[in-house]
């Protein structure tokens, strides 16, 4: 294997991939005046394919289509990324996140998602269903909420110095914490 996918498979530093985040962001408000972030595709992906009187979806969402672009680029990014790296590569975990993985019974986690809770066998239980659609449902919700999604805010709203954006950190940091430190357990017992 060439020693540069292998670097690209293992971690970053944060002094490292920090910076080149916050140049590139930079970039794209110099350059198109627009902010990072990527909540607001649902919104412009609904727009586009629904003729609604409803004053949310009708706008000019062609004015927007870049963010489409960037979503699309994001999965075609992951895809490359899920071929390049392999299907059984294991991101490193240290020894403590591998104990506490294995005190909530996952204990096979090689690839992207560990087959203990998210695999066809689990497709009847509730909680298969609760971790792939209510998590996707309650983040969507939240960042519509909140006027932003994690990266919006945290990247950009607390770059640019903006209040509503390092409120929306702490909630999203808090409610990270809590759901995977108190949630998840019970969820998995």
């Amino acid at each position: 294997m060439p020693s540069w996918i292998e670097s690209l498979q293992s971690p970053w530093p944060w002094y490292l991939s920090g910076p080149i985040t916050g140049l590139l962001v930079g970039l794209l408000y110099l350059f198109t005046r627009r902010s990072f972030g990527i909540s607001t595709v649902f919104r412009h992906s609904l727009a586009a394919l629904l003729r609604t009187r409803n004053p949310y979806l009708n706008y000019n969402w062609k004015a927007e289509s870049w963010n489409l672009l960037f979503a699309l680029g994001i999965a075609a990014g992951g895809a490359l990324a899920y071929y390049v790296a392999g299907a059984a590569h294991t991101a490193p975990l240290s020894a403590e996140t591998a104990a506490d993985l294995a005190a909530l019974g996952i204990r096979n986690y090689q690839g992207f998602l560990p087959d203990a809770w998210l695999s066809a066998e689990h497709l009847g239980e509730w909680r298969f269903w609760f971790l792939s659609f209510g998590g996707g449902l309650l983040t969507g919700f939240g960042s519509r909420w909140a006027a932003g999604c994690t990266s919006g805010h945290t990247i950009t709203g607390l770059a640019t110095f903006q209040l509503p954006s390092l409120i929306a950190t702490c909630c999203f940091f808090t409610g990270g914490y809590f759901a995977s430190m108190v949630l998840l357990p019970l969820i998995l017992q």
